[in-house]
């Protein structure tokens, strides 16, 4: 703050600290005491006004009284809001980031501008942003970099193909330094680079070859690759795609990517593609060469990759005739199964029509048994406070047991409206959404949690009801090993084979008690009929410490 003091947004809200004056720094509570939520941030504006965001509670304002602020007013609330930043450039507005995307907001008139995936924006789930030197933003989102120019309205983004940590970053994870440089952090590292702005002389652009597919297949680096830079495959494996990056962000559309794959091209080929193919290469000893430049014109050093592709040691005429029976093999086993194919068209049109009203039934269950019995919980408690005339704490008590009521009402029609959104028929968004629940739901404990998922997650469809069962099985199995295990540690984790995909969740606590392995407790017995319904399966294991719960479902 101007004054010296310190703003700090936490998880008990927003907290005041002071220097005294006999030395050393006292905290206080900020506002008004009631004001005890999830504080995501906090920001001065020029004319001393305070704007804090507290979470889906709204964009909350203070104004100077005293020494101290006093409550203003809220807007944007029912918004999950994840940060703000004040205008660097144009005094009076706020760039807030959200989960329905970026958030330009006019103190002055209290209007705003939303930007999401409609306007350009990579992806509406906005984690927080940063100001160049120009008054252009760049955005950090669940699917990479964005950078928005203001004067165009207009979004150019990033992805891990570009030479990102991955797509997916953190909440508040992003910092300018003194210098202008950006950094921003993710699930698999973080980011650091000079935006660049005009008039400045820019540094030299590095080429990076981001992914290397060998017949269809990622190339997983082994030590050669590591220390020579060579490749070495047999014959039959010279099907090669190259994806190149300029790893320069000053104006990308500017970027050029010139290669070489010397012993096969007659010269340099010129290209704004960032993708190149080679296909049924013969044996030999070849050089991928690539250089870059930016807006400048400034040219990379360049990046050399040496091919080896070993000749085979046989050739004869009996390996013609097994591939030749092959596919006349397929062209016979094609013809067969277009055949049965017209014999089942009604058998599975039924099988449709079945699924249908089993989704029906089961959204209907949904509705009746979470927002149903929560409504008439809400409905039954409104009735016993007039019938009772209650006051003081008594009163306060019940309100307090309507609004826990209501809060996971709320909380179990977000559940139901993302599990039936086909926007998230993926298990990379089912990842992302229960990274995001379980990493809030332990934020207030202090407990280290630990989630290990694949960096890149296969484009698996999950229907309505495995979405929705996995993502309940792993908010059970989670609230479990907070609840009764004493544990320090709790992992979840992911692993993907070619048959299923398996969570886990690992405690290092003092193992299930005696009411927790019965046979017919409530809580393990709604997790095994869960993954039952969506033919999956689930074991409880207990080593010498901790308890570890696995289930699976097959792909």
């Amino acid at each position: 703050m101007r004054k010296g003091d310190i703003l700090a947004a936490t998880t008990l809200g927003i907290i005041k600290i002071r220097k005294e004056q006999k030395g050393g720094y006292k905290g206080y509570f900020f506002g008004n005491r009631h004001l005890t939520s999830l504080t995501t941030d906090i920001t001065e504006m020029p004319d001393n006004m305070i704007y804090a965001t507290l979470g889906s509670l709204g964009l909350y304002h203070f104004e100077p009284d005293g020494e101290g602020f006093k409550y203003r007013d809220t807007f944007l609330a029912g918004i999950d809001l994840l940060s703000l930043r004040a205008d660097e450039k144009a005094t009076g507005y706020l760039w807030i980031s959200s989960t329905i995307g970026l958030i330009h907001f006019n103190t002055l008139t209290h209007a705003y501008r939303i930007y999401d995936e409609e306007d350009g924006l990579a992806n509406s789930h906005v984690y927080g942003s940063l100001e160049d030197l120009e008054g252009n933003f760049w955005v950090s989102t669940n699917k990479g970099l964005s950078s928005f120019n203001k004067q165009k309205s207009s979004f150019d983004n990033y992805s891990y193909q570009d030479g990102l940590q991955s797509n997916e970053f953190n909440s508040q994870a992003f910092y300018k330094s003194k210098s202008g440089v950006f950094y921003f952090g993710g699930v698999n590292g973080f980011n650091w680079f000079d935006p660049g702005f005009t008039g400045r002389k820019q540094r030299n652009p590095t080429a990076a070859v981001t992914r290397i597919e060998i017949n269809e297949i990622l190339f997983q680096k082994d030590t050669d690759y590591i220390i020579n830079h060579t490749i070495t495959v047999p014959y039959d494996q010279n099907d090669f795609n190259f994806q190149f990056a300029s790893l320069d962000y000053t104006r990308p559309v500017a970027n050029k990517i010139m290669y070489m794959l010397q012993g096969w091209d007659a010269g340099w080929i010129s290209s704004g593609n960032r993708f190149t193919r080679y296909a049924n290469l013969p044996p030999g000893k070849y050089t991928l060469r690539l250089k870059v430049s930016n807006t400048s014109g400034l040219w990379s050093d360049e990046e050399n990759i040496s091919i080896i592709i070993k000749a085979p040691f046989w050739k004869q005429r009996w390996f013609i005739i097994v591939i030749t029976l092959l596919l006349l093999s397929i062209i016979i086993y094609i013809t067969y199964r277009f055949a049965q194919q017209k014999a089942k068209s009604k058998m599975q049109l039924l099988e449709k029509q079945i699924a249908i009203d089993a989704e029906r039934y089961r959204i209907s269950a949904d509705m009746h048994d979470e927002i149903g019995s929560g409504i008439s919980h809400i409905a039954l408690l409104s009735e016993l406070i007039q019938a009772q005339k209650k006051g003081g704490m008594e009163l306060k008590k019940d309100i307090l047991t309507i609004a826990t009521s209501a809060r996971r009402l709320v909380q179990a029609m977000s559940e139901i409206i993302w599990a039936l959104s086909p926007q998230n028929d993926t298990l990379e968004n089912l990842l992302a959404y229960t990274r995001e629940q379980s990493q809030k739901y332990f934020e207030p404990f202090d407990i280290k949690f630990n989630i290990d998922f694949p960096d890149e997650v296969p484009v698996i469809k999950l229907s309505n009801e495995q979405r929705r069962n996995l993502y309940l099985v792993t908010r059970e199995a989670l609230n479990n090993a907070l609840k009764h295990s004493d544990a320090s540690t709790i992992y979840l984790r992911l692993e993907i084979t070619d048959n299923d995909f398996c969570f886990s969740v690992t405690d290092n606590g003092n193992g299930m008690n005696e009411k927790m392995s019965r046979p017919g407790s409530n809580g393990l017995s709604n997790m095994k009929k869960r993954m039952e319904e969506i033919g999956g399966t689930i074991v409880w294991l207990m080593p010498e410490n901790g308890t570890t719960v696995k289930y699976c479902l097959p792909l």
